[in-house]
């Protein structure tokens, strides 16, 4: 995990592979740089280089900026977490249509009777 400054934004995040979190209030930096080490001051090359190489899709960032992302405070982003939400709203996707086949072919089937 590394803790960046992006210096075009002043925005802080600490990111890994597949996750990035931003850092909403200054008054907590000074204990992320306790368990992260100095803050890294990056150019948007070099955020661009360093989303690249931890995976981190430009969406992402976007996200935790608006606070429209994950975790209690929405300012954090995983690939597993969103993965795991696309999958879950696909399959209450897929219930949904399964349970109205159902009352489809019952209410054939009562037609018939």
């Amino acid at each position: 995990m590394a803790l960046i400054r992006w210096a075009s934004t002043g925005a802080v995040f600490v990111l890994g592979f597949e996750k990035i979190y931003y850092v909403s209030q200054p008054s907590m930096v000074g204990t992320f740089e306790k368990r992260h080490g100095a803050i890294i001051e990056c150019s948007n090359d070099d955020l661009t280089v360093q989303l690249q190489s931890e995976n981190i899709p430009w969406a992402a960032v976007e996200a935790v900026l608006r606070g429209d992302a994950q975790g209690t405070d929405r300012r954090f982003w995983s690939r597993l977490t969103a993965e795991g939400i696309a999958i879950r709203g696909e399959q209450d996707q897929a219930q949904a249509t399964l349970e109205q086949v159902q009352k489809v072919a019952l209410a054939i089937k009562a037609a018939r009777s």
